[in-house]
């Protein structure tokens, strides 16, 4: 049996000088293959977290529309509600107008009923006069009259005398209204008694008339507040 060359023993040595550097460098590949195998378990699970969340997202996105779409509905049915409430508002006010104005023409109605049965009515009863004086009576054909007064308007060299205000001529029952001539107006007017004054009076209830005595003519009662 021949012994191992020189070189037999150069190239185990070598050989086994090898051995190291392979298993390092399947060592390597083996830690390189967990590595990736981790990436790709982290990739796998970043993939599976994204889709959760894209799955949340999504569920909560369609739960969005559900409530975006019940609000809208509800504002909907609010806004034909206050439509609703606008028109019967509406209408009740109409109706109040209208109401009212026919309470009005009611109570218009009725203050013309009172006043036209509550109204004195003064007509020419009479008279008499002399070159200094003269006198006429007008009776009352209405309702009850009180705070009597008279203005002249026109009538030179005469003077009326005042009425007594507290007086009331009821109905049926005159006033005389006198007046006397001055010396001068005796002689300057050749006879002449022409003059114009206005009859202040009230019925009842305060309401206010004025009547116009010409010559002794007096015109109907005007209400004048």
């Amino acid at each position: 049996m021949s012994e191992p060359l020189i070189t037999d023993w150069i190239n185990s040595i070598a050989a086994l000088l090898g051995v190291p550097i392979v298993v390092w460098g399947v060592i390597k590949l083996f830690l390189k293959d967990q590595a990736q195998e981790r990436k790709l378990n982290s990739l796998e699970k970043l993939a599976v977290s994204q889709d959760e969340m894209n799955i949340k997202m999504t569920e909560q996105i369609q739960e969005l529309a559900k409530q975006t779409a019940e609000y809208q509905f509800q504002s909907e049915l609010m806004q034909e509600s206050n439509s609703l409430i606008i028109k019967q508002i509406e209408l009740q006010n109409d109706i109040f107008l209208h109401n009212k104005g026919i309470e009005e023409k009611k109570l218009e109605i009725q203050n013309i009923k009172r006043v036209n049965e509550i109204k004195p009515y003064f007509v020419t009863h009479g008279g008499y006069g002399s070159s200094s004086n003269f006198s006429f009576s007008i009776k009352n054909k209405g309702n009850t009259a009180r705070n009597l007064s008279i203005k002249k308007l026109n009538g030179d060299n005469i003077h009326f005398e005042k009425l007594n205000s507290e007086i009331e001529i009821d109905t049926g029952n005159s006033i005389e209204i006198k007046a006397s001539i001055s010396t001068q107006g005796r002689y300057s007017d050749n006879g002449s008694r022409e003059y114009e004054i206005e009859l202040y009076y009230e019925d009842i209830d305060g309401n206010k008339y004025r009547s116009d005595i010409l010559n002794g003519k007096i015109s109907k009662p005007v209400l004048i507040g």
